[in-house]
């Protein structure tokens, strides 16, 4: 689910098939799901910025593997062909609303038993996401690239907090580095 919040709804509905590079390990975000007027899969994203290449984790590798195949199967049975080659559609063909991705998580928090009150919402893991690269220690840019920020300071204004924190650390390895030269 991090990799729903890493894309918006509109990126998610756009993402196809030829977008997902399994050999290079890559989810490459072009498209968007026009929700608004022509309801289909169109060739370009919210901003310029929101181009990008996300890196596929192992893990949902193997789970889009199993959904590519179980599409190519549902189609085959039911002489469907998905003109658009979109890696998310529902059981009735159709792409994914925000609504439903927000009650699908829902559930999800649900079953393995997370307070409602404790849930978090589907934009609070695109921040949870960024939070947890900026706390290990991953680049600021390479953070704002990854969720399609315009710049880096967009991303620094959205996780200030996250990075006075690491500014503080940064000081104490500077003390500790300009000790060291003065030895």
């Amino acid at each position: 689910y991090f990799y729903v919040r890493i894309l918006d709804i509109g990126a998610i509905g756009g993402l196809t098939w030829d977008n997902v590079d399994f050999e290079k390990k890559e989810i490459y975000v072009k498209n968007i799901y026009d929700y608004q007027d022509t309801k289909k899969i169109v060739p370009r994203t919210k901003t310029p910025s929101s181009v990008r290449t996300i890196p596929l984790l192992p893990e949902l590798s193997i789970i889009l593997k199993q959904l590519k195949k179980e599409q190519a199967e549902w189609q085959l049975k039911n002489k469907y062909r998905d003109p658009e080659n979109a890696v998310f559609k529902s059981s009735e063909c159709k792409i994914p609303t925000d609504t439903g991705c927000i009650k699908t998580l829902m559930l999800i928090q649900d079953e393995i038993n997370i307070p409602r009150k404790q849930q978090i919402a589907t934009h609070g893991l695109r921040h949870t996401l960024a939070s947890y690269l900026l706390a290990k220690g991953v680049q600021i840019k390479y953070v704002s690239e990854l969720l399609g920020h315009k710049n880096t300071a967009i991303t620094m204004r959205a996780y200030e907090h996250l990075l006075k924190e690491q500014n503080i650390e940064q000081q104490g390895k500077t003390l500790n580095a300009l000790n060291e030269l003065s030895k």
